[in-house]
């Protein structure tokens, strides 16, 4: 098998990659290294060639497929790189608020228990206040009975007054009618006349001393009334103090139950703040090893991403070594045939244009406003848009299994396409992308390999921006001597596989 490859290697075919003629020396080597007959050399030659197209085209399709995978799975690895960078950030700053509402949390437990036993100090003085105050009340309510028994005593004063005053204006009425029979005796009564003048001035100075004690009396029994009323009013205000200082109690007795629940539920949060801290600790240590390890997986799928682009560069060129040898009749050669064919139609139109004026290279790409995805205009597109058109779609409808059969320019910018993906555009990206793709650039990068390539031709798979896998063959178009770009004829890979 060496001994083949080696004989394939050194063919004038395989050395030129720009021509695919003179294959006739190279079938000779290899049919002496087989050291077969002829006829048996060729068909095993050919089976072996066959078989290399198609090993070929089906790595290129899975390469392809894998290519998009890695290429999806990059653009996640950078989002969970994001995401886990900024989940990082996210943890450090939730740690320090967890370790600020730790802070608080503990002042406030603090404060909380320093109003616990304030409040607790002042329940047990409002308790004492309540007892005195009680006391007290039950103290003027015994006064206020006792100044009611004195008014009562005092109001008995009167009718003592009242008493001694009738009996001192009967004494006084007796010592009148004494005076009266003295004076009648002469002088055998002048002694009981002066006996009975002593007794009327005594009976006077009674009634005045009677008097005195009842305007005493009553002044007392005013003022005892008085006070009797100033005493009951301060009695049934300190009643209601009392009443006041009680309810206080039980309001300052509910504070502290209250009190005590908040002080038993701080304590809570504040275990439960302890562990969010402990837990947000691991979680960030997590985080950032999760944050390391995305950085990590990043970095390996972009490796894996360079390696899936040698992966595609090798099978086309594994693709260009099956295409070494002509295979008569075979789905390849045919094809391949074909496209070439097209190729020369459309150079030759390009050509004819450019002697008519057309400046094929004007690179100068215009956008045209209000398109998405973006169109361009250029000095030349106008003029050639309707030709290439036919040429296009007659390549289309006369060959079976093709997708497109388009040309681009050197950057990928592509004039003109098939009429069915040329419609007005809509303003709907969804819809545009799909339907509306001439006068696009299409600049990835294996429409940048094929549009610079100047081989004979290039057999490439991947995957289009629509996301089916697609076969395409290429060949470069030369303008007056330079190159202008290719032609591009896609198609599905298993019309190669048949």
């Amino acid at each position: 098998m060496n001994t083949l490859s080696d004989s394939v290697a050194d063919s004038p075919a395989a050395s030129s990659p720009s021509s695919p003629s003179s294959p006739d020396g190279a079938w000779r080597r290899l049919l002496r290294a087989t050291g077969l007959p002829a006829r048996v050399g060729r068909r095993r030659i050919r089976e072996m060639i066959e078989e290399l197209r198609a090993a070929s085209t089906r790595i290129g399709v899975e390469a392809a497929r894998l290519g998009q995978c890695i290429a999806r799975t990059v653009e996640l690895a950078h989002e969970q790189r994001e995401l886990a960078t900024g989940a990082d950030t996210g943890s450090v700053a939730v740690a320090r608020v967890v370790d600020d509402a730790r802070t608080h949390v503990d002042t406030v437990c603090r404060a909380t228990a320093d109003n616990l036993a304030a409040i607790r100090d002042a329940h047990r003085d409002l308790t004492g206040v309540s007892q005195l105050n009680r006391a007290a009340n039950e103290r003027l309510g015994d006064v206020a009975q006792d100044i009611g028994t004195l008014h009562a005593r005092t109001a008995k004063i009167g009718d003592v007054v009242k008493l001694i005053e009738s009996v001192s204006a009967q004494t006084k009425l007796l010592a009148i009618n004494a005076s009266i029979e003295a004076a009648r005796a002469g002088p055998a009564g002048r002694g009981f006349s002066v006996v009975a003048a002593e007794v009327k001035l005594l009976a006077q100075r009674v009634q005045d001393a009677n008097r005195s004690i009842a305007d005493l009396a009553t002044q007392t029994l005013t003022g005892i009334g008085a006070l009797r009323e100033q005493i009951e009013r301060v009695h049934g205000g300190s009643s209601e103090c009392t009443a006041v200082i009680d309810r206080s109690v039980l309001r300052f007795a509910e504070v502290v139950n209250d009190l005590e629940a908040t002080d038993r539920n701080m304590a809570l949060v504040g275990r439960a703040f302890e562990d969010i801290h402990h837990a947000n600790v691991e979680l960030t240590g997590q985080i950032h090893e999760m944050r390391v390890r995305s950085v990590a997986v990043a970095d390996a799928m972009a490796t894996a991403q360079s390696s899936s682009r040698v992966l595609r560069d090798e099978t086309e060129n594994l693709h260009g070594l099956g295409s070494t040898l002509p295979l008569r009749g075979s789905r390849h050669d045919v094809l391949l045939a074909d496209v070439e064919r097209f190729r020369d139609r459309v150079q030759a139109y390009l050509e004819q244009a450019a002697r008519s004026g057309a400046n094929l290279f004007d690179q100068q790409y215009r956008p045209i406003p209000g398109t998405s995805p973006q169109k361009y205009t250029t000095s030349y597109d106008d003029r050639v848009e309707g030709g290439l058109q036919a040429l296009f779609d007659e390549m289309l409808d006369t060959r079976d299994g093709l997708i497109f059969a388009v040309a681009y320019d050197a950057n990928c910018y592509m004039p003109a396409h098939h009429r069915r993906f040329s419609a007005p555009p809509t303003g709907d990206p969804r819809i545009d992308r799909v339907h509306s793709r001439h006068k696009r650039i299409f600049a990835d990068d294996t429409g940048q390999r094929s549009a610079t390539s100047r081989r004979h031709h290039l057999l490439q798979t991947y995957v289009r921006d629509t996301g089916e896998v697609t076969c395409v063959f290429s060949m470069p178009i030369a303008v007056e001597g330079r190159h202008w770009g290719c032609v591009r004829v896609a198609f599905e890979p298993a019309l190669l596989l048949s």
